[in-house]
């Protein structure tokens, strides 16, 4: 096996200096080839840094530090990342250590034997969605009966950004996202429009326990629910 990482894991950060180096120390110890994890910070003041850097020394698994020269937010923060890599794979996941970082190999291995875009999904069988707010749980559920059953989509977690997929579709496609974690409905719906390949594992997702969350339900709905009805609506 070549040396040379094929898989990069992108990771938007924002004041999670008290959860980093689980996160950090959990995905080293889950992936079996050579990876590159992308953290990208807001600012070079935010916290998460020092202490990601501190959990990053001596560990095999590089981390690399992007700072967004003055956008903010999630959405600009994954969109940076991926400008920012070359790897071969992408994982995207969050910093809050809600994504079970054991299913890193099952994501690549199902990139690897041919899906374009494989999601993790909290909502099917042998999945779980544990904690969290009960409004978020229910429309995340929501939205999954409904890309099931109407668009036939092969996953029923469609709002979950823990997905991998190809550095060939990413070139193939333009991001617009602009505001929250939206990136993983927008994906979804343009590999479907363009007939990518689409895969579906289950994943075990926990409420964060440490910290508190950056998650704006409210602030972020209207977003979502226009990813939402350009998915269903799309040919």
């Amino acid at each position: 096996m070549s040396d040379v990482p094929e898989v990069a894991i992108i990771i938007p950060i924002f004041n999670e200096q008290d959860i980093i180096a689980k996160v950090l120390k959990d995905i080293d110890l889950s992936v079996t080839e050579p990876t590159i994890v992308y953290l990208v910070a807001d600012t070079t003041s935010d916290p998460t840094i020092p202490a990601a850097k501190l959990a990053a020394n001596g560990l095999p698994t590089p981390v690399r530090f992007v700072i967004q020269n003055g956008a903010k937010g999630p959405a600009a923060a994954i969109k940076l990342g991926i400008d920012s890599s070359r790897e071969k794979f992408v994982i995207f996941m969050t910093a809050d250590d809600s994504d079970d970082a054991k299913d890193i190999p099952l994501l690549i291995s199902a990139l690897r034997e041919g899906a374009s875009m494989v999601c993790a999904s909290r909502y099917a069988k042998g999945g779980q969605h544990i904690g969290g707010p009960k409004l978020k749980h229910f429309l995340s559920w929501l939205a999954g009966r409904i890309v099931r059953y109407i668009k036939r989509l092969n996953t029923c977690d469609p709002t979950n950004l823990y997905k991998a997929v190809t550095r060939e579709f990413l070139d193939g496609i333009k991001i617009e996202s602009k505001y929250g974690f939206t990136l993983g409905l927008e994906l979804l719906g343009k590999a479907n429009v363009a007939s990518y390949p689409i895969v579906e594992i289950p994943t075990v997702w926990n409420e964060r326990t440490v910290g508190a969350s950056s998650f704006k339900t409210l602030k972020w709905l209207p977003t979502y629910i226009y990813w939402f009805l350009r998915l269903i609506l799309s040919k």
